[in-house]
């Protein structure tokens, strides 16, 4: 009973979180917009975000309210998240790596907050 009241209390505080990008809350940056980077390897999956900052590209991973970075499962994973903090996907795209017969690439989102 206690193991499954943990939980709970758990998936709520991930339900409602705030999305931080290197310990600065988006919500106080008023950005309508964002570009959601997903760096996927074989082990956790990392969230880059730009909301207009001027911060280089490694001052962009995406952090918990402590500054630690957050780590995900799964691409689908970022993007789920994203959507219970209210945004929503407006554009997806790849941009090709490692040459033009290569099958990976860096995964670009765009999202705007849900109206």
């Amino acid at each position: 009973m206690i193991k499954k009241l943990m939980l709970l209390l758990l998936l709520g505080a991930l339900a409602f979180g705030e999305i931080y990008v290197n310990g600065v809350p988006i919500d106080s940056t008023q950005s309508r917009y964002l570009i959601v980077e997903i760096d996927d390897d074989l082990r956790k999956t990392r969230a880059y975000v730009d909301y207009g900052q001027s911060d280089p590209d490694r001052h962009r991973i995406m952090t918990d309210d402590t500054g630690s970075k957050m780590l995900f499962n799964s691409p689908v994973a970022v993007l789920n998240y994203f959507y219970r903090q209210g945004w929503e996907l407006d554009e997806a795209y790849v941009m090709p790596g490692g040459g033009e017969s290569s099958f990976y690439g860096d995964k670009y989102f765009i999202l705007q907050r849900k109206p």
